[in-house]
């Protein structure tokens, strides 16, 4: 799939501290669906230690993916990013 965003963010004068919100339209094909979703970004950093959590809107799903349910985990190992969507679909109508 693909994504498009838009994300804010700020930093503390605090080593380490910052937040950020995003919200990120995604168009994808899951279990052989296509459609889109959006996604909402939640992330803070207290003093190096990182909080985040990546939600799908609630009905955001579209055309494939209409009610689409599910968090995303990004993982950061050696400096690169891995992506996880954990989700779930109603049946095909």
């Amino acid at each position: 799939g693909s994504s498009v965003g838009q994300m804010l963010a700020f930093r503390t004068p605090v080593q380490g501290s910052a937040g950020y919100v995003a919200m990120e339209r995604v168009t994808a094909t899951l279990a052989g669906r296509q459609g889109g979703f959006t996604l909402q970004h939640t992330g803070l950093m207290t003093r190096g230690m990182p909080e985040l959590r990546v939600v799908v809107v609630p009905d955001s799903g579209s055309d494939g993916l209409l009610g689409l349910a599910g968090t995303l985990e990004i993982t950061i190992s050696e400096g690169r990013h891995a992506y996880r969507l954990l989700y779930s679909l109603p049946d095909p109508q």
